[in-house]
């Protein structure tokens, strides 16, 4: 937000050492480029936050603008879709605005699970929040939270059960597979009451405690289905740009596969990383998005057991293990 909001790839960033600030919208940015920045993918005039990459205590916080003498904010609550105005809006005193800002209740540290330390890098990935159905089904995206350099989010989420899927970082170095793979907790909030548990509903998972600071321990999963997306035998696919994504699926006891929510990974580049969490029969779906000479591609069944605790996956073609890497190579289209 700030003075340049509206152009693009600019942002003003306003250090609020004094808990104060002022903001001056120069007289060439108009009432339509204001407006078009009104919550459409996040984006607004202006967003209050917290920058110090510690705690993560409160939320963004909102704002569009109103031109005029003097000019006028309307806050926003951004976990409705559409945006919906708050009530009550904020008022100025003496034409000083407080800007209202609304306090996270979920607060997750997430960790390494090799070290049990926080990666520590530019890019940590982020957590996607989805509520979750009965069957412990994503359904409606509640929004992303970035992990930040020490490890920690913190989101503000109403009463309701939702899945929490841990992503790792997406700056991969080139010809390198992915170290994590998504990682699924169940996050329940009822009044001032939050739980978590590890996996989905009725799925079992162990109950994951707060820590004295009321911060819930998580961590990455660790890959264990790794490759690369090929556009032909060892040749990996030439990417401009677009995405290849892809998830599981899994056996239901009729045989039939299902696809299992919160495993979905998007890259730009033509490399894969998932993780299996507990025995039974899987396959890898890929999605190139963007290319009209690949269509979806499905692989051979991976055949996951446990033994005392740990996995082994087996797939034609592969070799087994606790780690399994496979290949893909997309299919192309037979009729056009």
């Amino acid at each position: 937000g700030g003075a340049n909001a509206g152009r693009v790839g600019i942002s003003t960033y306003v250090l609020l050492r004094a808990g104060a600030f002022g903001i001056n919208v120069d007289s060439s940015i108009t009432q339509t480029e204001l407006d078009a920045l009104s919550g459409f993918n996040s984006a607004f005039a202006l967003t209050v936050f917290d920058s110090t990459q510690t705690n993560m205590l409160f939320r963004p916080t909102n704002y569009t603008i109103t031109l005029g003498s003097p000019a006028t904010i309307t806050q926003w609550d951004d976990l409705t879709y559409p945006p919906t105005a708050v009530s009550p809006q904020p008022t100025p005193v003496a034409g000083v605005y407080s800007t209202n800002n609304h306090g996270s209740n979920v607060f997750l540290s997430v960790n390494d699970p090799r070290n049990s330390q926080p990666l520590a890098n530019s890019d940590n990935g982020y957590v996607s929040f989805f509520v979750q159905n009965s069957a412990g089904e994503p359904r409606d995206w509640a929004g992303d939270s970035q992990i930040n350099s020490q490890g920690n989010i913190g989101k503000y989420l109403s009463d309701g059960t939702y899945l929490a899927v841990v992503n790792g970082p997406s700056d991969i170095p080139a010809g390198q597979v992915p170290t994590f793979g998504p990682t699924i907790y169940t996050v329940t909030v009822s009044g001032a009451t939050v739980s978590m548990i590890k996996g989905r509903v009725g799925g079992g998972g162990a109950t994951v405690t707060k820590d004295s600071n009321g911060v819930f321990q998580a961590s990455y999963g660790l890959a264990n289905i790794v490759g690369r997306i090929l556009s032909a035998p060892n040749t990996p696919i030439e990417n401009n740009d677009n995405w290849l994504c892809s998830h599981l699926e899994v056996m239901d006891n009729n045989g039939n596969f299902q696809n299992l929510g919160g495993t979905d990974s998007c890259r730009q580049s033509p490399i894969y990383g998932l993780t299996v969490a507990s025995a039974g029969t899987y396959r890898v779906v890929v999605d190139p998005y963007g290319f009209s000479q690949y269509v979806r591609t499905i692989t051979q069944n991976i055949v996951v057991t446990e033994t005392a605790g740990n996995l082994t996956l087996t797939s034609a073609g592969a070799d087994s293990g606790s780690t399994l890497t496979k290949d893909i190579t997309l299919d192309v289209p037979n009729l056009r």
